[in-house]
């Protein structure tokens, strides 16, 4: 029995001494995760003055930052005087490609107007915002 305690004993010490000098396994390098990113050439356009009537149409142009294909899942105005149209296929890294909008002008009001998009995308943060000014003339027809 006193056999067994003494070698009982040393193998305490022996795992202790051990497994407080042993350095832990590095673990297994993870790939880096692919990113994606917009980089918008502008994301806060002013369109100046236009007679009450007309539709304007213009583009918010973006190059895929990313090592990834970005894909634009939503591209919305709220509303009804906006029509937002984002690319229907991913853009690949390095690729231009933009957010085109149609701002019809009967469906607002004269004066001053300050309408912002949003885009929602596969990127971090998901969610961008694009703004628009403009100053529409006349009365409407």
């Amino acid at each position: 029995m006193k056999k067994w305690c003494f070698f009982f004993s040393l193998y305490i010490v022996f795992h202790g001494f051990t497994s407080c000098n042993s350095t832990p396994e590095k673990p297994a390098k993870a790939s880096s995760p692919q990113s994606t990113q917009i980089s918008w050439q502008s994301s806060d356009l002013e369109l100046g003055k236009v007679p009450m009537g007309d539709t304007l149409h213009f583009s918010f142009v973006f190059t895929n930052s990313g090592d990834s294909p970005v894909i634009i899942a939503e591209a919305d105005g709220g509303c009804s005087c906006l029509q937002v149209v984002g690319p229907s296929q991913p853009v690949m890294p390095g690729k231009i490609d933009s957010i085109r909008v149609s701002f019809n002008t009967n469906l607002s009001v004269t004066g001053w107007v300050r309408k912002n998009i949003r885009v929602i995308a596969n990127t971090a943060p998901s969610t961008h915002r694009l703004l628009f000014s403009t100053e529409i003339t006349g009365h409407k027809k």
